[in-house]
């Protein structure tokens, strides 16, 4: 404080500094958060990219790895873009935090898939008989039966499927008023379905169409009324499951999808769509 300045006047002057710095260095902040979450972003990207190759593309360690002796994760042979079912269970009985640590690049993930395309088949399926869940069964190469077998809680299952070149039919063996049932023509037929079930009631029904190389899966979901998701089976196959982490809530995450042929326990492939969300 120079001579001939009061002390009020030195506090003013301290004062007024004092909102000029916090205003510069609130503007910083400002302009900076953006940059860094687009940083974040932008590593993310590059986590969820590397996970899907390494996943999907290059062979894991050992190639033919078990709960006992991996490596390195992948969900492949080493084959690109062919996901095995058993490697898939095999990560899942292990838990996430041990598959974790075993990925490249190392990164929290949630890796999910659905079935989207399958053949009918010559043989039936083998399906569930009991449980949470509802089965898609083949039967021959023109019929299949759904079954919603009965939930512990109100769940609805919803299933949209479409018979290219096809003309199919609903044959209704066991449902009720509330159940949506509904086919629609467009260069083949539009199978919507929303079934309801319960601790009690499950729903039955048959769907036959004329013969067509494959049959898509528009969109399917069984969830309960606290939207917690319920299992869905395309004979003893899983059509749509997820694994990983479900802490998403942070800003910077990002998801990379491919088209894979999916392998099950049998060797029979689907179509699938494969994602990779990383944070």
């Amino acid at each position: 404080m120079s001579k001939g300045q009061s002390p009020v006047e030195f506090i003013i002057v301290v004062f007024l500094f004092l909102i000029i710095l916090v205003t510069i260095f609130t503007t910083f902040i400002a302009k900076l958060n953006p940059e860094i979450d687009k940083a974040k972003e932008q590593e993310s990207c590059l986590n969820s990219d590397g996970l899907a190759i390494s996943l999907l593309k290059a062979p894991g360690v050992p190639v033919n790895w078990n709960s006992s002796n991996m490596e390195i994760f992948s969900l492949t042979n080493g084959t690109e873009d062919y996901i095995y079912y058993d490697k898939w269970l095999t990560a899942k009985s292990m838990e996430y935090m041990n598959v974790r640590v075993k990925t490249i690049p190392d990164a929290s993930f949630l890796l999910s898939y659905q079935i989207y395309a399958f053949k009918p088949k010559n043989s039936a399926d083998s399906c569930p008989a009991s449980g949470n869940a509802t089965v898609v069964c083949r039967y021959n190469l023109t019929s299949l039966q759904i079954k919603a077998l009965p939930s512990g809680t109100n769940a609805t299952f919803n299933l949209k499927m479409f018979f290219p070149f096809s003309t199919a039919t609903i044959t209704d063996i066991s449902s009720e008023s509330d159940d949506i049932k509904t086919t629609s023509s467009a260069n083949g037929t539009i199978v919507t379905l929303s079934l309801h079930t319960n601790a009690t009631d499950s729903d039955l029904l048959n769907i036959t169409f004329s013969q067509t190389n494959m049959i898509f899966v528009q969109s399917v979901s069984y969830k309960t009324a606290g939207t917690a998701n319920l299992p869905v089976y395309l004979g003893d196959t899983s059509i749509v499951d997820s694994f990983g982490s479900a802490g998403t809530g942070v800003n910077s995450y990002c998801e990379s999808e491919r088209a894979v042929s999916f392998v099950d326990k049998t060797g029979e492939v689907f179509l699938a769509r494969f994602s990779v969300l990383t944070w």
